[in-house]
């Protein structure tokens, strides 16, 4: 799954989509903006060739929710924050693919984070929605899409595409 995963990556480069890429300091806001983004469509194409995403989600979901178990506060620093709301919006996103797979509407760490971190998961609404209205389909969007949102959270001189 792993390696099927990141040669489907390769797969994306080859058809003209693009990442962003940053200094050391901030390769994790660019990581996860990255995944953010590219995840979803990577996993779309798995489900093609039977791979069983839902056990990867949950096990990577397990391990997100033993790191944010002992964590009552969010982030106060800007960049920390935004990291967290690409990470939740990934999970999200992630969620609409396997839900429809598997049949469940309940997003149960949605409903968790949303109740435990309220101020982040109302921030990342409105980056949910801009992912939503431009999509993310094809190399023209997400490059329309990544721009909108290096500009949105004003992230020009962290991340470059």
């Amino acid at each position: 799954m792993k390696i099927a995963h990141e040669l489907q990556h390769f797969v994306l480069d080859s058809e003209g989509f693009v990442r962003t890429g940053a200094k050391k300091q901030y390769e994790t806001i660019s990581s996860s903006l990255n995944s953010m983004i590219h995840d979803p469509l990577v996993n779309s194409r798995l489900l093609i060739y039977g791979f069983d995403l839902l056990e990867d989600y949950e096990s990577e979901l397990l391990e997100t929710l033993n790191q944010l178990g002992t964590v009552s506060t969010p982030p106060s620093e800007r960049l920390d924050r935004i990291h967290w709301i690409f990470n939740y919006i990934g999970k999200i996103l992630d969620w609409r693919l396997l839900g429809d797979e598997t049949g469940k509407n309940n997003n149960e760490f949605q409903l968790w984070f949303d109740e435990r971190y309220p101020d982040i998961a109302k921030e990342a609404k409105d980056l949910l929605i801009l992912i939503d209205d431009i999509g993310y389909e094809t190399p023209e969007k997400q490059a329309k899409l990544f721009r909108r949102i290096v500009r949105e959270y004003r992230l020009e001189k962290v991340v470059f595409m």
